[in-house]
């Protein structure tokens, strides 16, 4: 599968329903032997396998997965300042989910999947893991 954004996620970007800029926008990487994510069928959080999530957070512990900060959107591209996971431990893991973070995986809208990003796949050993997002003109994704 190729970067795409879901498909429920695109319709709460046209419905107004996810806002880029106020919303928590968190992010986590997926191991792929244990779920690959489907972009039309996957809607929430909770639609992915707890196993496949690094690192690893179930309902109300979705704080392990990074909050995206200095977030822009200009001329329908998103963009953010780049992602540190501190220690990053976990199985191998093959794409990024981006998502709406309420706290709740129920809740909690899949926004894009990213799998052809520098360093993926990518195996945890206990370090920092930076993700640098793409400086090109689509930078994270374009609307």
């Amino acid at each position: 599968m190729a970067n795409a954004l879901f498909g429920l996620g695109r319709e709460n970007f046209l419905d107004g329903a996810i806002s880029w800029t106020n919303d928590t926008i968190r992010c986590l990487f997926i191991d792929h032997a244990d779920d690959t994510p489907a972009i039309d069928t996957d809607d929430f959080l909770s639609d992915l396998a707890t196993a496949a999530r690094v690192p690893s957070g179930t309902d109300g512990t979705q704080t392990n997965h990074t909050a995206l900060a200095s977030k822009t959107k200009t001329l329908g591209v998103a963009d953010a300042a780049d992602v540190t996971f501190s220690a990053l431990t976990g199985d191998t893991s093959e794409s990024i989910v981006i998502y709406r973070g309420t706290l709740t995986d129920t809740t909690s809208e899949l926004i894009a999947y990213i799998d052809s990003a520098t360093g993926l796949p990518l195996t945890p050993n206990g370090g920092d893991v930076i993700i640098a997002w793409d400086s090109g003109s689509n930078r994270i994704f374009k609307l």
